[in-house]
């Protein structure tokens, strides 16, 4: 599975996640650092 690396618009932290392509469509990700 891919490994993505988002960047959080609230707090500014990166955090990394591994998702399966059709997941990324469809999950909304949130932030481990604030919960955004």
């Amino acid at each position: 599975m891919p490994y993505y690396v988002f960047l959080c618009r609230d707090c500014g932290k990166n955090f990394e996640r591994t998702l399966h392509i059709s997941e990324l469509e469809k999950t909304r990700v949130k932030c481990p650092h604030c919960g955004s």
